[in-house]
């Protein structure tokens, strides 16, 4: 057996909607045909219809619809119990991530009677679920991902996903960048952030800056003054007609109302400025955060992108340190930079 590490892999985290199982579906035929031994295990009880074979399934050993039958949980609650299950019975994880690490050495060595080596060491893809609470504030998810690293000898780094339709909202925006933080204090990983889906992002909304400004997250007090200026109404507007229908017969009372009642609107109108403006403090104050701790960047990625896919695999090399086993030369890798990038999936944005 090789002195070496006992595998490598990456921690696959991210919002619902990201594109976690699709990012793990696409990377591993990505990193396949480039020899890696690729694994997927899925972490999440709540995933159905999974499209790539799984070497470790979490629902072999509980499935959120049996917590939520089983203890009348919600979703959520069922999700938490979940995880907790799972930590309480780690060694079931911990023992079928051995066998499929037994299994990878027992066919190299059938078909060449090699030792280990960074082209047949195991690498891992971990699918995690996408509520975000599991790895902000709650200990299961971090609990399983060091027994697993300590007791099996794994490299992992953490791959944090969010939609890039979010940098076309700056009050999205900075929540994803505190999100972000919050991730990476909490799981203590090497940590990659990616915005992924980047060749949708022109349809999905209209940029206030340059690329480069969202990848590399400084000087954000140039998002407070894009922040909406009547986000306290916000919360009481909706697409649906029974909304709109009450938003006409609130205008048309209006008139008549009496000065009592205009009175009111004063003091509603009132608190609505008071709420905007510690709504506008509280995002200056989370830019100040993240640019203090300065720790927060991202990549983009079209995973159906060579190119774009590649580039990332470098930045997860890195962290990981499976560039340092295999000993790969930087400047072989595809390069391409962050003008390129928005010149190839943003043309139209800015252009005009």
């Amino acid at each position: 057996m090789s002195s070496g590490p006992g595998g490598f892999g990456q921690v696959v985290l991210g919002p619902p909607g990201s594109g976690k199982t699709t990012y793990c579906r696409g990377m591993k035929e990505f990193l396949s045909s480039l020899g890696r031994n690729v694994k997927i295990v899925n972490l999440d009880p709540a995933n159905e219809g999974i499209p790539y074979h799984c070497s470790a399934n979490i629902a072999d050993l509980i499935t959120l619809e049996d917590a939520m039958e089983s203890f009348d949980l919600g979703p959520n609650g069922g999700m938490i119990y979940c995880l907790e299950f799972l930590e309480k019975n780690v060694d079931w994880l911990v023992e079928a991530l051995e066998n499929s690490m037994a299994e990878t050495l027992d066919e190299k060595e059938e078909k060449n009677n090699e030792k280990q080596s960074p082209e047949n060491t195991p690498y891992f893809l971990f699918d995690l679920p996408g509520q975000v609470e599991l790895f902000t504030h709650h200990e299961s998810l971090r609990n399983i991902i060091e027994a697993i690293q300590r007791r099996l000898d794994l490299r992992l780094s953490a791959v944090h996903l969010v939609d890039s339709y979010h940098c076309s909202d700056p009050s999205k925006f900075i929540s994803v960048l505190f999100l972000s933080l919050s991730t990476m204090l909490r799981l203590e990983l090497p940590h990659v952030n990616v915005l992924s889906k980047v060749d949708l992002m022109e349809s999905k909304g209209t940029l206030h800056f340059n690329l480069d400004f969202y990848k590399d997250a400084m000087e954000l007090e140039h998002l407070i003054p894009l922040l909406p200026s009547n986000i306290a109404l916000q919360a009481y507007e909706g697409p649906t007609d029974s909304v709109q229908e009450t938003a006409s017969k609130a205008v048309a009372a209006a008139s008549t109302s009496t000065s009592d009642e205009k009175a009111d609107s004063s003091h509603v109108e009132e608190n609505a400025d008071k709420f905007n403006e510690k709504f506008r403090d509280l995002n200056r104050a989370i830019c100040n955060i993240v640019e203090e701790y300065s720790l927060v960047s991202f990549h983009t990625l079209n995973i159906e992108d060579k190119e774009s896919v590649f580039r990332l695999i470098k930045a997860v090399d890195k962290t990981n340190g499976y560039i340092q086993a295999k000993d790969i030369a930087i400047d072989e890798w595809i390069t391409e930079t962050t003008t390129e990038t928005q010149e190839k999936y943003l043309k139209e944005m800015f252009s005009k």
